[in-house]
């Protein structure tokens, strides 16, 4: 079997935050990876008419002195302790390049505060690392990811006792915990001051609050268009003064000194019978 890579990233991601990919090389069932990091052959075998034995490594070392070892590009490769690590990753997109060195699995972050608004692809070249300046490819990968202006965010619907909620139909006259998940994982909102603007829909008017879950009874029936407003105020360290950021679901409006990066919609309709 041959190798096969698994590449993912973090994204969406907020302009400004990090944003993380990581890697995994998954080996074909011939091969197997011992506790020192090198792959060996799992048993004996034939591949491409060449025989192989069991244990026998896939790689072979080649002795060399890796006091001064490198990079593809020519730059020194950081020392990992008394063994080096056996693969090199380099990472490519918007016309710049990071090389990681690193075992079966590896990640790389990065900053988003240069790229533009869009959808981009990071492309990832595999190497297994030989001796000094020796390089042999042994794959490529890639993964798209986007940078965006607004929150990322889901909502879900919950109500006690209600087999029905999956389909978004919910019981009268019982609380319904609307509950949001704010896609953060490099914490770049940690600090800010995040307001939810909820409006349910049912004409009951609108409830600001600063917690994730909420909770609201219909005490109509019908189809209801809940919407959540979501603003973000970002410290800005190096003027003490608050940056703000904000993203909306469903609602275009908003209320409050919010300067508005852009605005997205997320269609949501729920269903109270009698």
């Amino acid at each position: 079997g041959e190798l096969k890579f698994d590449v993912r990233n973090d994204a969406p991601t907020l302009t400004g935050a990090n944003i993380t990919f990581t890697i995994d090389i998954i080996l074909p069932d011939s091969q197997l990876v011992l506790p020192n990091g090198e792959v060996v052959w799992r048993k004996n075998c034939f591949v491409n008419g060449i025989q192989h034995h069991e244990g026998e490594p896939i790689y072979p070392q080649e002795s060399t002195d890796e006091q001064d070892a490198i990079f593809p590009d020519g730059s020194p490769l950081n020392n990992h302790g008394d063994q080096k690590p056996p693969y090199v990753f380099v990472w490519k997109t918007c016309g710049k390049y990071w090389q990681v060195s690193d075992g079966l699995s590896s990640s790389l972050a990065i900053s988003t505060v240069d790229i533009p608004l869009g959808s981009y692809v990071m492309d990832v070249v595999i190497y297994h690392h030989r001796k000094r300046d020796r390089f042999i490819p042994i794959g490529y990968a890639s993964t798209q990811f986007c940078i965006t202006d607004q929150i990322p965010f889901a909502v879900t619907l919950t109500q006690l006792n209600n087999e029905e909620e999956s389909d978004q139909t919910f019981i009268q006259n019982r609380a319904i915990a609307f509950s949001t998940v704010v896609h953060d994982p490099s914490s770049y909102l940690a600090n800010s001051d995040i307001t939810f603007n909820w409006d349910f829909g049912d004409g009951s008017g609108t409830m600001v609050s600063r917690e994730l879950m909420v909770t609201h009874t219909y005490t109509k029936t019908g189809f209801f268009k809940p919407h959540v407003f979501i603003q973000a105020a970002i410290p800005n360290l190096s003027c003490h003064t608050p940056l703000l950021t904000s993203a909306a679901v469903i609602s275009e409006e908003h209320a409050g000194p919010v300067q508005l990066i852009s605005t997205g919609r997320v269609n949501m309709t729920i269903f109270v019978p009698e």
